[in-house]
C-alpha cells in the first residue's frame, strides 16, 4: 500500500507538556485538550485518542512509546501546520545512509527519572505502516534543514548508481483504481513516481514535504516526529486535524 507520512513539527517541552506529563497524572488530559481546541467533535475525538494510547501504552510495566509519538504528531497538528510526504521520509533516508540519525527517544523530553527507566523505545525510526518515528531535537533538525538538499545532490554525483531500497510497495495505477473503486472515493492526490536512485529525490516536489517541514522548525525552534496513515489523501481521511494540513497536490490544486 505505499506510505503516506506526515512530518509534525513540536518541541520537546510541548511533548512533555501535552504527552507525557498527562500521561503520568491523567487528570490533566481534560485541561491539555482544552489548550489545544474548544470544538467539541475535536475535543470527543482527542479524548478518545488519548484515552486509547494511554490504555495501549500502559499496557505492560514499560511503557510503549510508539504510542505516545504517534499521540504527540496528532498534538502537534493542532498547534502548527504539518506537512505530507509520500514514500519518502527522514526515517528512510536515515535507513539508506543517505543523511545522519536525527531521532532519540521520547523519554529524552521528560526529566522524572521513573518514567525514564519504565520507557521502552527501542524502535526510532519508520518501519512499517501505523507507525511513528522517535522525537528529533530542533538543534539536529536546525543543521539538517541547512545541508540536506545540498548532500544529497553531492551524493547523486559521487554515486550515480546507488539505488534506493525504502519503497516497501509502490503504489501502481491499478492499485489506486482499487482503492478508489473500494472506498467509493475520488482520487485528489497524484500517482506515485519511482524512486529507483539518488536523482529520483531531487525530482519535482519529491522532498518538498520534508524541506518546508524542516524549514518550519528551524525558524520556530521546533523538533519534529514522523508518522504514517495519520493522513491517508486518498481516503479523505485525517486522524489528526486536517485544518493544519500542508501537501504539494493541494498547492497545485489552488494554482
Amino acid at each position: 500500500m505505499g506510505y503516506d507520512i506526515t512530518l509534525h513539527p513540536i518541541s520537546a517541552h510541548q511533548i512533555h507538556h501535552f504527552v507525557i506529563a498527562p500521561f503520568n497524572n491523567q487528570k490533566l488530559i481534560d485541561s491539555r485538550i482544552a489548550e489545544l481546541t474548544k470544538d467539541e467533535e475535536n475535543i470527543e475525538f482527542l479524548k478518545e485518542m488519548y484515552t486509547e494510547v494511554f490504555e495501549n501504552s500502559n499496557a505492560s510495566q514499560h511503557v510503549n512509546c510508539v504510542e505516545l509519538c504517534n499521540l504527540s504528531a496528532c498534538v502537534s497538528s493542532f498547534l502548527y501546520p504539518y506537512w505530507y510526504s509520500r514514500n519518502v521520509c527522514l526515517s528512510f533516508l536515515i535507513h539508506e545512509d543517505i543523511c545522519q540519525n536525527v531521532f532519540e527517544p521520547i523519554s529524552t523530553c521528560t526529566e522524572d527519572p521513573k518514567l525514564v527507566r519504565r520507557f521502552r523505545h527501542n524502535r526510532l525510526l519508520i518501519e512499517e505502516n501505523f507507525m511513528s518515528s522517535g522525537f528529533a531535537p530542533a538543534k539536529a533538525i536546525s543543521e539538517l534543514s541547512d545541508n540536506l538538499i545540498s548532500s544529497i545532490e553531492k551524493q547523486a554525483k559521487e554515486l550515480k548508481n546507488k539505488k534506493l531500497h525504502f519503497q516497501k510497495d509502490r503504489r501502481t495505477l491499478s492499485s489506486y483504481i482499487k482503492i478508489i473503486f473500494n472506498s467509493g472515493k475520488e482520487i485528489s492526490t497524484p500517482f506515485d513516481a519511482p524512486l529507483n536512485n539518488l536523482d529520483d529525490l531531487l525530482s519535482n516536489d519529491t522532498l518538498s514535504g520534508i524541506t518546508n517541514t524542516l524549514a518550519f522548525c528551524k525558524k520556530h525552534g521546533l523538533g519534529l516526529i514522523e508518522a504514517t496513515d495519520l493522513v491517508i489523501p486518498i481516503l479523505n481521511s485525517h486522524a489528526c486535524n486536517p485544518e493544519n494540513f500542508n501537501a504539494s497536490f493541494l498547492e497545485k490544486a489552488s494554482q
